[in-house]
């Protein structure tokens, strides 16, 4: 009782785990492999936290309580602590045997995680080659004013110019009538948006892109207007 107990409270904890940005990014990006990944964070989180604070008891180290659910509460929490010491790159106390089980379960979250960025940003680089020159001008336009707008502190000044420069410039080039100047233009484009979206991991636009006001005809236009608001 007390085992299973630990697990669904280690299972509660780590819940808390990562910040609502992360959830909130892989899940607009990817529900299919946001839920198989989460699930398996789950296993290793919670089923092996749980473990991880029940096995000193069944050492003889450690009984709280003569309660079995009192125990099984703190050893799930226990366990959630030194399983996220280990993920966050410190070594927990306790027993050699719940540190080697901590370390396993610290790797495998470890593993989730990138699964989950790595899913996510399959995910923008396929969203973002299939829009056409106009959605992607739209969407690369908003990013680059919250470029515009953010503060130095996020981002330092000449990092802020030499950025805008080279995204203005792409946006312009995208209706150039040589194919390999437009191909270019796209490239860094569709991988601007990639890095920045990554980056701040920000979820997917919300609304149809298909509808985007941004038309073929209107881009070196609208490139042009970024480029002098950059400056």
């Amino acid at each position: 009782m007390s085992l299973v107990l630990a697990m669904v409270t280690a299972a509660v904890f780590a819940v808390f785990g990562f910040p609502f940005s992360s959830y909130q990014f892989w899940h607009s990006w990817s529900r299919k492999g946001f839920f198989a990944g989460f699930a398996c964070y789950l296993v290793l989180a919670g089923a092996g936290g749980g473990f991880v604070g029940w096995l000193p008891a069944q050492l003889g180290i450690l009984t709280p309580t003569q309660n079995d659910l009192i125990n099984g509460v703190i050893f799930g929490v226990a366990g959630s602590l030194a399983v996220r010491a280990d993920f966050g790159g410190r070594s927990g106390g306790g027993p050699a045997e719940s540190r080697r089980a901590a370390s396993l379960i610290g790797k495998g979250i470890d593993w989730t995680a990138a699964m989950l960025d790595q899913v996510a940003r399959r995910s923008i680089e396929n969203w973002a080659k299939k829009l056409s020159d106009g959605q992607l001008l739209e969407v690369t336009l908003d990013l680059v004013y919250g470029i515009g707008d953010a503060s130095p502190v996020a981002v330092p000044g000449k990092t802020k110019q030499t950025t805008l420069k080279a995204i203005t410039e792409a946006m312009a080039a995208l209706s150039s009538e040589q194919p390999g100047q437009r191909a270019e233009a796209r490239a860094r484009l569709t991988q601007f948006c990639l890095h920045y979206l990554c980056a701040r991991r920000a979820p997917k636009p919300i609304g149809d892109t298909a509808g985007a006001r941004a038309g073929e005809a209107g881009v070196r236009g609208r490139a042009d207007g970024a480029g002098q608001s950059a400056g």
